[in-house]
């Protein structure tokens, strides 16, 4: 620490004022609610208590590093595209993802309205018999 810097951290008593009464009681009051260390830490606000800043980082950063890790493995082992189409998790089409689940319920309209036509177009059990399809009882 340079002399300038030391000088500018020593505080000269004459320049502290005495607190008035208002001042004390809205600084008692602030402090009375104050926050504990352990509701600190629980809030992560503090990093563990009792454990040197510099072992706190180092941690910190091994921690990281240890997720991208991880990270990083689970991403080269990500399928592709072509295998998630194959396992039938995404769909194959060229749509746009927000309009994937509208063009699939309109297939399932059409399929719908196909059989609905085909089962309206069937011949009754009387034609059957008549065309010698289906033997009569």
């Amino acid at each position: 620490m340079n002399i300038d810097t030391h000088a500018q951290a020593v505080v000269d008593d004459e320049q502290m004022q005495p607190l008035s009464p208002e001042d004390k009681d809205r600084l008692d009051s602030r402090l009375s609610h104050r926050p504990t260390q352990q509701e600190l830490v629980e809030r992560h606000v503090l990093l563990e208590p009792g454990v040197a800043p510099a072992l706190q980082s180092a941690k910190a950063a091994l921690e990281r590093s240890r997720l991208e890790d991880g990270l990083e493995r689970r991403l080269e082992h990500r399928p592709t595209k072509e295998e998630l189409i194959g396992r039938h998790v995404l769909l194959d089409s060229h749509a746009a993802p927000a309009l994937q689940s509208k063009q699939a319920e309109l297939a399932f309209c059409q399929l719908e309205d196909k059989l609905d036509s085909k089962l309206a177009a069937r011949p009754t059990r009387d034609e059957l018999v008549e065309q010698h399809i289906i033997p009569s009882e």
